[in-house]
């Protein structure tokens, strides 16, 4: 692009969510301000807000983008165990790719669950199912483990196994990086992903409370 030539409005919005993006990985929510995106792209702090309406918007996109790619690696992950394998390897697998996805990307992982705490009671619809999606893919990997485990026992499982996965990555992930080695983090979500999908195979009846 010359020098003379102005970018596009979705060029500017594209620069605006990646330099977003770095200030949510580098510091978090609070760190991504109208006037610091404005000196970083060289453009007005009024421009920051035509192009998004506000700092909120901007972040909801940025962090839709990371779920977008977090669910394509775990995705991925399922699909190279093969048509074959066991359903506990696509479990494993499924928790084996966030725990490298989160790894590989602590600060921004961080400022995403940062800012969902902050506006928890104000998340749009659509990125609600953004969040659904991710669940809704492990719903998917336990819904092909044997037994006699009902579908409502199967989604219950898919919620238990998420939680757990997110609990134990988001506790031990901390604004210093990781609070344990990733092999010890490793472990503790495979013993609850174990024992989940051997509830789901032997019948036992653990959901009748």
């Amino acid at each position: 692009m010359s020098q003379s030539q102005k970018p596009t409005t979705d060029e500017l919005r594209q620069r605006t969510k990646e330099e977003a993006r770095q200030l949510l990985a580098e510091g978090g929510p609070e760190q991504v301000k109208a006037r610091v995106l404005a000196v970083r792209l060289g453009i007005s702090v009024g421009s920051i807000y035509n192009l998004f309406g506000q700092l909120d918007e901007l972040l909801f996109l940025v962090n839709a983008d990371v779920y977008d790619e977090l669910l394509a690696v775990i995705e991925e992950a399922i699909a190279k165990t093969g048509e074959k394998a066991e359903p506990i390897d696509r479990v494993l697998a499924l928790c084996r790719a966030y725990l490298r996805f989160v790894t590989a990307n602590q600060g921004l992982w961080s400022g995403v669950l940062a800012f969902n705490r902050r506006n928890k009671p104000s998340v749009p619809k659509w990125y609600r199912e953004k969040e659904r999606s991710l669940l809704g893919t492990a719903a998917a990997v336990l819904n092909d483990v044997p037994g006699p485990a009902s579908p409502a026992e199967k989604e219950l499982a898919a919620r238990a196994t998420w939680a757990a996965i997110h609990g134990i990555v988001t506790i031990s992930v901390g604004p210093q990086g990781l609070l344990a080695t990733e092999k010890d983090i490793a472990a503790q979500i495979e013993l609850v992903a174990r024992a989940i999908v051997r509830a789901l195979e032997s019948g036992e009846p653990w959901n009748k409370g």
